[in-house]
C-alpha cells in the first residue's frame, strides 16, 4: 500500500526521545513520503534539517498565524531564504515544497486578527515570488480566508486548506468554494471521530483533490484518540476514506499521494 503524510509536526519536542523511530514506523507501513510543516522561523529551520538528513521528508517554511506578530520583515526575508533564491530555479532549496502554514486563526485569536491577516498576504505573495503552493489554516474564518486569497491573487501551484474543518453551518458550500479555486482538501484524524460532519463533506470531494494528513502529534484518529499521533496513523485517515468512497483503502492510497506529489511537485 502506497500513503503519505502531507502535514506533521516532527520537529516538535513531543518526537525527540524517538524521532528516527517514528519515521522508521511510517515507512514500513508504506508511506513514501512526509511534508513537516513549519509554524514559524525556529520550526521551518528545524523541519528543514530534518527534511535534508531524511529523504522521506521534505518541509513547508512559514507562520502560523498564531505566529503572525513574530512575521517581521526581517522574519519574512530569512523565511524567503529558507526556500532558496526565489529568481533562480535553479538556486531553489529542493527539500522546501510549500509555504506553510499559513492563515487566519479566529477561534484562538493568539495574535491580533490584523495583524494575522497581514502575515498572510505577505506569505501568499512569498508563495508566489518562490512558484511554491500554500499549506493554508483557517478556523473560524472561512471568508476572510478566502476573500484575502482573492484580494491577493491565488498562487500558481495553488495550495492545500489542511485538516478541513469548521462549525459554520455551510461547511460544504465552503468545500466547493475552496475547490472552485483550485485548491486541494486535506483530512486528518478528526475524520475518523464519532459523530464528526466531515464524512458527509469528504464524500463530496474529489478523491483526486483530497489529501492524507495526521497533523500529528495532534488529532490522533480512532482507536488513538487522546494519544500522540504519528505519521503511520494516517492509514487510519484513508481506511476511514475507503469506507466512505466504497473503494479499497490501496485504492484511496494511490489517488491520494498522486494528488499530494501534483501539489507539492514530487517526481
Amino acid at each position: 500500500m502506497i500513503l503519505c503524510d502531507t502535514h506533521a509536526h516532527l520537529d516538535f519536542p513531543d518526537f525527540d526521545s524517538d524521532r528516527e523511530a517514528v519515521i522508521h514506523r511510517a515507512t514500513q507501513i508504506g508511506i513514501v513520503f512526509i511534508v513537516n510543516i513549519g509554524i514559524n522561523l525556529e520550526t521551518s529551520r528545524k523541519s528543514l534539517e530534518i527534511a535534508q538528513t531524511h529523504p522521506e521528508v521534505f518541509t513547508s517554511v512559514g507562520f502560523h498565524p498564531h505566529h503572525a506578530l513574530e512575521a517581521t520583515p526581517e522574519a519574512l526575508l530569512q523565511l524567503e531564504s529558507l526556500a532558496g533564491d526565489s529568481k533562480l530555479a535553479c538556486q531553489r532549496q529542493p527539500r522546501v515544497v510549500a509555504i506553510g502554514e499559513v492563515g487566519l486563526d479566529y477561534y484562538r485569536d493568539r495574535a491580533p486578527r490584523l495583524k494575522q491577516q497581514e502575515s498572510f498576504r505577505n506569505q501568499i505573495q512569498l508563495a508566489k515570488r518562490c512558484d511554491l503552493p500554500l499549506v493554508i489554516h483557517t478556523r473560524n474564518a472561512h471568508q476572510d480566508t478566502l476573500s484575502i486569497l482573492d484580494e491577493e491573487g491565488i498562487p500558481s501551484r495553488k495550495g492545500v486548506f489542511h485538516c478541513f474543518s469548521g462549525e459554520e453551518a455551510r461547511l460544504l458550500d465552503f468545500a466547493q468554494e475552496v475547490l472552485r479555486r483550485g485548491f486541494c482538501i486535506s483530512f486528518t484524524g478528526n475524520l475518523t471521530y464519532k459523530n464528526s460532519r466531515l464524512p458527509d463533506i469528504a464524500k463530496c470531494i474529489p478523491l483526486e483533490k483530497t489529501l492524507l494528513e495526521t497533523d500529528c502529534p495532534f488529532l490522533a484518529p480512532e482507536p488513538h484518540r487522546g494519544k500522540r499521533s504519528e505519521p503511520m496513523m494516517v492509514s487510519s485517515v484513508a481506511k476511514a476514506l475507503s469506507d466512505i468512497h466504497g473503494i479499497p483503502i490501496e485504492q484511496v492510497g494511490e489517488i491520494c499521494t498522486q494528488a499530494a506529489r501534483k501539489l507539492f511537485n514530487l517526481a
